[in-house]
């Protein structure tokens, strides 16, 4: 039986991943930006979405389009 062999990064090199990037790929995502996906089979999936903002280099916030019930654990 194969074993599972896990694919994750261990390095980055290039530019700095900043909140930018997440906004530019979430805006991507739900088709709100100037380039579109040719096909995009999940954009359903984040109808609960109102906006994604960057605040400076190393926040993002996600704004649904309601108040949602904060989930405790």
């Amino acid at each position: 039986m194969a074993s599972i062999v896990p694919d994750l990064a261990t390095a980055w090199s290039g530019k700095p991943f900043t909140a930018k990037d997440v906004k530019c790929t979430w805006d991507l995502l739900t088709g709100r930006s100037a380039e579109k996906l040719r096909r995009n089979p999940r954009k359903t999936w984040y109808s609960n979405l109102e906006e994604v903002t960057a605040n400076g280099d190393d926040q993002v916030a996600f704004r649904p389009p309601t108040a949602q019930p904060r989930l405790s654990h």
